[in-house]
Order: structure tokens, then C-alpha cells, then sequence
């Protein structure tokens, strides 16, 4: 897996923890808001049985207020009582009804039924208490007890029904916060594990890269201070390690070259070896040739110097065999043929004396080249 893969997954694994989070946080946002709706609509039904109660204490301060109006015969005073027994009655059963169609929970929904029966009686009862009120204030006060034991039981299955709404508005509102605490948990909780997570995938991806690099860097050092011999490890497919293949290839190479010029340093040593002593040895021969060739040029001086003085009694001597007038051609012939070949014999001496002097001059300056060569070859060496 390469660096720049890695960090992409370091990248990804960031974006998912992110994600996971804000699932989180979504989970509870939506559990809370549903709690909060939930307890708004028990807060509606709470605020319509409350309502309802008031009514139910209403109905009763009328029926009353029918009985006094009657007693003192105010007609305007029943009927403004009248009118608001409609009132009270109306606004009891509507508030009823809508929390009927509000609550989903069954036992509310089975006290409620047993309510509305009673709420009927109940409020026939108060129509009934004022409507006689006006006519017959004897009948009206005759109706009285069944009208109290009407409002008895209603106020019984009022509070029962009053007590479940309350216990599942507390239940509803415990259930909100036990959500809300969930959804800090949750979050919290994931947030940490995101963290927690990432830290431990940065952690081991760059530890892994550190150590590989901290391999790559001893090693190359190891070859910088001249040690081949230590191979680089290339562990993976990332671009560390193809940076320590190349290196490793270049070790090698390197191990190669030297290995190749330590080799031709010993050949070049052994050649040295071998073009000193010759040189010495050739050294040493020209010095004998030279002596030699010395010797012979002073021996062929000499043998010139002699041939010189032959030469030179032969033309005295045929100087004197002229003043004496040899009589015989024959002996002057001989003399003649012999002085020319004493001649031509001083002269190929003379010769042969400048090559062996030349020898001589090539000879020491082929000695000072070996010497130059046998200095070279030691410096080498």
C-alpha cells in the first residue's frame, strides 16, 4: 500500500467516524424530537383534561346558581345560567372528544370511555336542574341528589383518568430525557471511539512509515561510510520501499565497481611487480652492455690508433722504397694494394668507433628511461 493510499485511508476512516457520529447525533435529534412531540401532544391533552375538570366544577357552580336565580325569581339570571350550562357542556365533551382522538395509549382510552357515559348523565342532569329551576323550583330541588351522585362519580373517574394522563405525561417526560441522555451518551461515546480510532490508525500507519524510514536511513548511511556489505530491506510496495530497492540496486552496483577496481588494482599491482623487475634486470644489462660497449671502443681506438701508425710506417716506407727507386713493379704494386688496404681498414675502425661511441650515448639514455620507469613503477607499487 503506498503513502499516498495510506493517508487516503486515514482520510476515509476520518470521514466515516465523522459519519457515524453525525448518525449519532441524527439518532438522538430525532428520538428527542419525537419525545418532544410526544410531550407537546400530552401537554395538549394534559391542558384539555384540565379544561374538561374546570367544566366539570362549572356544570355545578350553574346548577346552583340556577337554584338561587329560581329562588329569587331573576328569569334573566336563569336564563344567563341556562346559557352557560350549554357552554360548559359543549366545552366539556369537545375537550373530551379531541383528547379521545389524541391519546393512542389503551388504558387512557378505556377510562375515557368510562367517562363519557357518566359525562352524559351528568350534564343531562344539570340541563335538567336548570330548566326546572324556572318552572318548578320543588322538581329542580327533587333532582338535586341524583344530580350530586352524577357529579360524585364523574369526579371519581375524572381524577382516575387524571392520574393515568399525569403518569404518562411523567412517563413521557422521563422518556425525554432518558433519549436526551442517550443521545449525549451515544455521541459522546462515538466521538471518542472516532477519536480513539483514528488516533490508532495515524498511530500505526506513520509508525510504520518512521520505522521504515529510520531502516532506510541507517542503511543508506551504513553505505556512505563505505560499508556495502549490508543489504537495504525493502519490506511493502509503498514508495519508501521502492526508494530502498533503487538504493539496494545501487549497493550493489556500487559493491560491483569496487570489487571490479580492487581486481584490476591487484593486476595493476602484480604488472607493476613484474615491470620493475624487469626493468631492473634490462637495468642491469645495460649497464654491462654499456661497460662492454666501453671496453670495445677503447680497444677499437686503440686498434685505430695502431692502424693510424701502420699506416703511417707503410707510407714511409713507401716514401723510402720511392727515394730509392724500386726497380721491380711488382714490389711497388704490392706495396700500393697494401697501403690502400691499411687505409680502408683505419677508416671501417674509425666507423665502427662512432657506433660504438653512439651505442654508448643510447645506452645511457635507455638507462635514465629505466630508471624514470622503475621510480614510476615503485610509486605505484
Amino acid at each position: 500500500m503506498s503513502i499516498r493510499l495510506k493517508l487516503f485511508s486515514i482520510t476515509a476512516a476520518g470521514i466515516l467516524l465523522l459519519g457515524v457520529s453525525g448518525g449519532a447525533g441524527y439518532w438522538g435529534i430525532k428520538h428527542l424530537s419525537d419525545a418532544t412531540a410526544d410531550m407537546g401532544k400530552n401537554t395538549s391533552i394534559l391542558r384539555n383534561h384540565l379544561t374538561a375538570d374546570m367544566m366539570h366544577d362549572a356544570l355545578s357552580s350553574d346548577v346552583m346558581a340556577a337554584l338561587v336565580a329560581s329562588e329569587m325569581d331573576d328569569e334573566a339570571e336563569l336564563s344567563a345560567v341556562q346559557t352557560a350550562v350549554d357552554e360548559h357542556a359543549n366545552t366539556f365533551l369537545t375537550m373530551l372528544k379531541e383528547n379521545k382522538e389524541r391519546i393512542q395509549a389503551g388504558n387512557i382510552q378505556n377510562a375515557l370511555n368510562d367517562v363519557l357515559p357518566t359525562l352524559n348523565t351528568y350534564i343531562e342532569s344539570a340541563r335538567e336542574i336548570t330548566r326546572l329551576a324556572g318552572n318548578n323550583r320543588e322538581a329542580a330541588l327533587a333532582k338535586l341528589p341524583e344530580f350530586r351522585r352524577a357529579y360524585e362519580l364523574l369526579a371519581e373517574r375524572m381524577e382516575s383518568l387524571t392520574e393515568l394522563i399525569e403518569a404518562s405525561s411523567s412517563d413521557m417526560q422521563s422518556n425525554a430525557q432518558q433519549v436526551g441522555s442517550r443521545s449525549n451518551t451515544l455521541i459522546v461515546l462515538t466521538a471518542l471511539a472516532g477519536i480513539l480510532v483514528l488516533s490508532g490508525i495515524a498511530w500505526g500507519i506513520g509508525n510504520g512509515i518512521t520505522r521504515a524510514l529510520n531502516k532506510l536511513v541507517n542503511s543508506a548511511r551504513a553505505v556512505a561510510d563505505g560499508d556495502l556489505t549490508q543489504p537495504l530491506e525493502a519490506a511493502g510496495s509503498d514508495e519508501i520501499a521502492q526508494t530502498a530497492e533503487a538504493l539496494e540496486a545501487m549497493r550493489k552496483n556500487l559493491g560491483d565497481m569496487v570489487s571490479s577496481m580492487n581486481a584490476s588494482a591487484r593486476r595493476l599491482a602484480e604488472a607493476s611487480d613484474i615491470l620493475i623487475s624487469l626493468s631492473r634486470e634490462t637495468h642491469t644489462g645495460m649497464l654491462e652492455q654499456q661497460s662492454e660497449i666501453s671496453q670495445a671502443a677503447t680497444a677499437m681506438q686503440e686498434m685505430a690508433s695502431t692502424a693510424q701508425d701502420v699506416s703511417q710506417n707503410i707510407t714511409n716506407a713507401a716514401s723510402a722504397a720511392s727515394q730509392a727507386q724500386m726497380s721491380s713493379a711488382e714490389a711497388n704494386t704490392v706495396v700500393e694494394t697494401t697501403i690502400s688496404a691499411m687505409q680502408n681498414l683505419a677508416k671501417q675502425v674509425g666507423e665502427t668507433a662512432e657506433i660504438i661511441n653512439q651505442l654508448d650515448s643510447d645506452s645511457s639514455e635507455i638507462s635514465q628511461i629505466l630508471e624514470v620507469i622503475t621510480s614510476l613503477a615503485d610509486q605505484t607499487n
